[in-house]
C-alpha cells in the first residue's frame, strides 16, 4: 500500500575526515575574532593613552564640564580661568531692588567675587582625581558635569555699600510740630518714614553669597518708622496761654540808680516752646544762646559803656525765670581808658574818677607818678569793682561833698537826711559810688587814736585802711572830736554823722546798701 506523504531528502552521512575539517574552520575563526577584539583593544588603550597625555600635558578640561551655566569643555585651565573671571566677576551684574528704585552694579561692589583660578582647577580636576572613574562613567551617560564656582564675600565692602544707600535714602518719620503761621499757632501733621535695614538686607549675601549672584538680584529691605506723635493740634489752645504768659526782665544799675524793664516778645517765646510728643507736655526752655543773643539786643538800649550782666548760672537763672515770670539782672559798667592830659597827677585822676589809687595800679601794671606821662591812655576798671556785695536795690545813701550833707532813701522815698562833715582837702572823701561792707560797733584807728563809733566801712583808700560812715569819733583821751564841725569838712576822709544819727543808719543800712558821693 502507498503512502500518499512526501518524501524527506535523505542528507548524505558526513565522513570523519569532513568532521575535521569542519572543526578546524571554527577554530581558526575564533581566533581571527579574538585577535580582532585584542587589537581593537590596544588601538583604544592607544587612543586614550594619546588622549590622555595630549589633555594632560596642555591641561584641558573634559568635555562636558561645565560652572553652572558656563561650558568649559576643551578649554585649558588657564583658559577657563579666564573665561570664569570674565563673566562671572566684569560681565556679571546685581540688580539691588527697592521701594525707592532699583540699582544695577557690579558684584565686586557688594564685595562679592568668584574664584576664577580655583573654580577652574575644580573643572580640570573632573576626571583626574579620586573619584575619577566615576566622573567619567557619569560624563560617558549623562554628558555632562556641573561645577559649583568658588564665591567670596568681603563683609566691609558690602556693609558700606548698603550703608551708603541707607543714608542718601533714609526718610526718619516726621514728628507733629507747632508753627507760628500767619499770627496763629498751627499744628503740622507728622508722616511715617522709611529706613533701610542694613543687618537685615545683608543677611542673605553673608548666607549664601553665590545665591544672591546666581539670581543677579539683592532686595534692599526697608522697614516703616513712625512718629511718637501725629498730631498735636489739641495743644494749640494750651501753647496759646503758655506763649500769651508776661514774660519780663528788670535790670537795675546801681552805678546810675537807673532801672529797666524788658518783655520778650510773644514771637521771641514761640521760639522757646518745647512739646514732649510721649506726654504731651509744654513748656518754655530757651537755649543759653538764645539768653544771651536776648541780652545783646536789649543791650543796646544801654548805649556802649554797660551792659546786662550775664548771670554765672545761666540754668538756675532760666528755671527762676521762668518759674516767676520776670527776674532781676544788674546792669555792669565796662571799664574805660583815659588819655592823660598835660598838668594831670595820678591822685587827681583817682579822685576824678572815684577810683581808689592802687586799683589803678593793678589795673594798669607799671603805673606810677614816675610813668605817669602826657598822652598816655590809662584803663579805669569799671565802678561796679567798688561794689563787691550783692546790691540791697531798695535802700539808697546819698552824700553831697559841696552840701556837706546826707539823704537816705527806701524804696524810692526820702527816709532821713543830715548834716554831714567829709574829709578836710590834705585828707579828702573821695566822690565815687560805694557800698556798706562792714560794720564795727566801736572802730579804732590806731593812726590817730581815736574811736569810732557804729563804724561802716564803704571803701579802701588803700589795702588794709577803710574809710567809712560813723558817728563823732572819741580820742582815747576821752575828747569828742568835730561836735561843732558839722556841716564843714573835718574828718581824714570818712563821713562824719551825730551819734544818733550814726547809731540809726547803723541798723538801718545793711552790708550790700549803695552809698553815692556826689562831689
Amino acid at each position: 500500500m502507498k503512502s500518499n506523504e512526501p518524501t524527506r531528502p535523505t542528507r548524505p552521512m558526513a565522513t570523519p575526515r569532513q568532521d575535521r575539517v569542519q572543526a578546524t574552520k571554527k577554530h581558526h575563526g575564533c581566533l581571527v575574532l579574538l585577535l580582532a577584539i585584542v587589537g581593537i583593544t590596544l588601538l583604544i588603550v592607544l587612543v586614550l593613552s594619546v588622549t590622555t597625555y595630549i589633555f594632560n600635558s596642555n591641561q584641558i578640561i573634559l568635555p562636558g564640564v561645565r560652572v553652572y551655566d558656563l561650558d568649559l569643555s576643551l578649554k585649558t585651565r588657564q583658559q577657563a580661568s579666564e573665561i570664569i573671571d570674565s563673566v562671572w566677576n566684569k560681565e556679571t551684574s546685581i540688580l539691588l531692588e527697592a521701594p525707592f528704585g532699583e540699582f544695577s552694579i557690579n558684584p565686586s561692589d557688594l564685595g562679592l567675587t568668584i574664584d576664577a583660578e580655583e573654580t577652574a582647577n575644580l573643572a580640570y580636576g573632573v576626571g583626574r582625581e579620586k573619584d575619577a572613574v566615576d566622573e567619567i562613567q557619569h560624563l560617558w551617560q549623562k554628558k555632562s558635569i556641573n561645577i559649583i564656582p568658588i564665591a567670596s564675600l568681603d563683609l566691609d565692602t558690602a556693609q558700606n555699600l548698603i550703608q551708603s544707600i541707607a543714608d542718601l535714602h533714609n526718610q526718619p518719620a516726621l514728628e507733629s510740630y507747632i508753627e507760628l503761621k500767619d499770627g496763629r499757632w498751627q499744628s503740622v501733621r507728622g508722616h511715617d518714614g522709611a529706613l533701610v535695614d542694613v543687618e537685615a538686607t545683608l543677611a542673605p549675601l553673608v548666607e549664601k553669597p553665590l545665591l544672591v549672584l546666581m539670581q543677579d538680584s539683592l532686595p534692599i529691605i526697608v522697614k516703616p518708622v513712625y512718629p511718637a506723635v501725629y498730631d498735636l493740634s489739641e495743644l494749640i489752645d494750651e501753647i496759646d496761654q503758655l506763649v500769651s504768659k508776661e514774660l519780663s526782665l528788670q535790670a537795675y544799675d546801681p552805678i546810675l540808680d537807673e532801672r529797666f524793664s524788658w518783655s520778650v516778645s510773644d514771637e521771641i517765646k514761640a521760639a522757646w516752646v518745647k512739646v514732649d510728643g510721649v506726654s504731651l507736655k509744654v513748656w518754655l526752655e530757651p537755649s543759653n544762646e538764645q539768653i544771651e543773643g536776648l541780652f545783646e539786643t536789649w543791650n543796646q538800649d544801654l548805649g556802649r559803656e554797660r551792659q546786662i550782666q550775664i548771670p554765672t548760672n545761666l540754668e538756675i537763672f532760666k528755671q527762676t525765670w521762668l518759674e516767676s515770670e520776670y527776674a532781676k539782672v544788674e546792669i555792669r559798667h565796662l571799664p574805660s581808658t583815659h588819655t592823660v592830659q598835660a598838668g594831670e597827677s595820678l591822685w587827681g585822676i583817682s579822685l576824678n574818677y572815684g577810683m581808689p589809687l592802687y586799683r589803678l595800679m593793678d589795673a594798669n601794671p607799671g603805673l606810677t607818678s614816675e610813668t605817669l606821662f602826657t598822652g598816655r591812655e590809662i584803663i579805669i576798671p569799671s565802678p561796679n569793682d567798688l561794689l563787691p556785695l550783692p546790691v540791697i536795690e531798695n535802700k539808697r545813701i546819698v552824700i553831697s561833698i559841696s552840701q556837706q550833707y546826707m539823704w537816705t532813701y527806701e524804696d524810692g522815698n526820702l527816709r532821713s537826711e543830715h548834716v554831714i562833715s567829709t574829709g578836710m582837702d590834705d585828707s579828702p572823701t573821695m566822690a565815687g559810688i560805694f557800698q556798706i561792707q562792714t560794720h564795727d560797733i566801736n572802730a579804732y584807728a590806731s593812726n590817730w587814736d581815736l574811736w569810732m563809733p557804729h563804724f561802716m566801712g564803704i571803701y579802701e583808700a588803700w589795702p588794709g585802711f577803710m574809710n567809712g560812715i560813723h558817728g563823732l569819733p572819741l580820742l582815747s583821751s576821752g575828747v569828742r572830736l568835730w561836735a561843732s564841725s558839722l556841716g564843714r569838712p573835718a574828718s581824714y576822709g570818712c563821713v562824719i554823722m551825730d551819734l544818733p544819727a550814726a547809731e540809726s543808719l547803723f541798723y538801718w543800712a545793711e552790708e550790700g546798701v549803695v552809698v553815692e558821693i556826689q562831689r
